[in-house]
């Protein structure tokens, strides 16, 4: 209250209000509104927390086909590795998903450090059925699970020869691991060759065009 003007004609309790009536100024005061900050408070540190933690890569970038990729580093110190990711935290992951062909670089460069990409994270292309063409660079030495799960318009997929990990074998437009002869990875026009001797779990997750496929001996 301002000085000189503290003497009180009446106390009016009007509910969770009152009324301070003096000589110089009326005072309107609420004796919850300490409360009523508290809870402002309260919402607006829990909406920038939720927009904070939706996204769920830690950089993004540009790759030569001008897609945005998106990051989670795996290692900050030398040598420098990322895993490619998605961009949300909850389905779909993306406001706005890849199409077309989709290059995987082997490096990405973010705040003046060049990390190698070795890793492709669970759901990192989940359901992105516009996707035409997948190339994996020599340098993934991990794909996840589901990585690629739902990516139905996909024609053609290869790997790098010089992957140590994954091949696609007698251009058969599939990711193989190389080391177990699993197909993780297939598409509508996939064949398997003869060396491969197991099928992995969402292989042909999402391939909905994918009409026939001769399972070899093997």
């Amino acid at each position: 209250m301002p000085p000189n003007s503290n003497i009180a004609v009446g106390v009016h309790n009007l509910g969770s209000y009152f009324f301070v009536v003096n000589t110089k100024n009326y005072y309107l005061c609420h004796h919850q509104k300490s409360n009523i900050m508290k809870r402002f408070l309260l919402t607006l540190v829990t909406t920038i927390l939720y927009f904070v933690s939706a996204y769920a890569f830690d950089f993004s970038a540009l790759n030569e086909n001008m897609q945005r990729l998106y990051y989670n580093i795996t290692s900050d110190t030398i040598p420098y590795t990322v895993m490619v990711t998605y961009q949300m935290d909850n389905y779909p992951y993306y406001y706005t998903t890849p199409t077309g062909d989709l290059i995987i670089p082997e490096t990405v460069t973010n705040e003046n450090i060049t990390y190698t990409v070795t890793s492709i994270d669970n759901h990192a292309f989940f359901h992105c059925n516009r996707l035409t063409s997948l190339t994996i660079p020599s340098t993934i030495t991990s794909i996840t699970t589901g990585a690629f799960n739902g990516c139905g318009g996909l024609t053609s997929i290869s790997v790098d020869e010089g992957n140590m990990v994954y091949d696609s074998r007698e251009n058969c437009n599939a990711i193989i691991e190389t080391e177990t002869n699993k197909i993780i990875v297939g598409c509508k026009n996939s064949f398997i060759p003869n060396s491969v001797t197991a099928i992995g779990r969402y292989a042909f997750n999402g391939s909905i065009e994918l009409t026939s496929i001769t399972i070899p001996n093997s």
